[in-house]
């Protein structure tokens, strides 16, 4: 507030105020530059990581409030579009990998099962979206499938999502909590679940062919039968 009486207040910045000035256009050219690679589909969906860190840029530079408050609203921008870009992207994934599940289950020999139990492991394309893992276990729930599905996280030696669906019928055989865990432990991850439905991770970096083998040897145990 301006004390009463007051009616000018002059400031003087001189060459601070230059520096503000260019630090805000050097800033200015550096998120347009970014900002021209979101009309690129491919790109768009990588560059929520690129807008964050700008954010952490523009916080700490000296320059004036009004147009911070601007590039904060076009950062912001940026990264609700990136995330968007990245959901439609893991969407299209997910039905590819439904597809491909639901063909491998329909090709799976009527004369390899025990007793009609069909049995299935496959490594997938869906991150480590649980959303992704459940709408893949409702399938195997309809079609009355033993299944146990690893999916490695999109980031450079991520994480390994591994989830596991065990039919009514074949729970007095298989049991998805123990099914996960002998895959997990056996690359040092945890997962835990009830005998019907299971989940857990494996260390970044874990070998997911290993994972693989123990969930088939599990099987081969319990069953009887390579699994598909």
């Amino acid at each position: 507030a301006v004390a009463k009486g007051i009616r000018r207040i002059t400031a003087v910045t001189r060459d601070l105020a230059k520096e503000a000035i260019e630090e805000g256009e050097k800033f200015e050219s550096q998120l347009a530059d970014v900002e021209s690679q979101s009309s690129d589909p491919e790109l768009l969906p990588t560059l929520d990581k690129t807008a964050g860190s700008l954010r952490k840029e523009l916080d700490a530079l000296p320059i004036s409030a009004p147009l911070k408050s601007k590039f904060r609203a076009r950062i912001e921008t940026l990264q609700r579009d990136s995330i968007k870009a990245q959901k439609a992207l893991l969407a299209q994934r997910v039905d590819i990998t439904l597809n491909k599940v639901r063909e491998q289950i329909d090709n799976i020999p009527s004369d390899d099962d025990d007793d009609g139990a069909k049995t299935l492991v496959m490594t997938l394309d869906i991150g480590t979206d649980s959303k992704a893992s459940q709408k893949i276990m409702n399938l195997c729930k309809q079609k009355n499938v033993a299944f146990l599905g690893m999916s490695r996280d999109d980031e450079p030696e991520g994480k390994t999502l591994v989830f596991a669906f065990v039919p009514d019928d074949m729970q007095n055989v298989i049991k998805a909590d123990e099914w996960v865990k002998a895959a997990l432990e056996s690359v040092g991850g945890r997962g835990g679940g009830r005998v019907g439905n299971a989940q857990g991770q494996a260390p970044p970096g874990a070998d997911i062919q290993v994972v693989e083998e123990v969930a088939r040897e599990y099987l081969s145990a319990r069953v009887g039968v390579e699994a598909v």
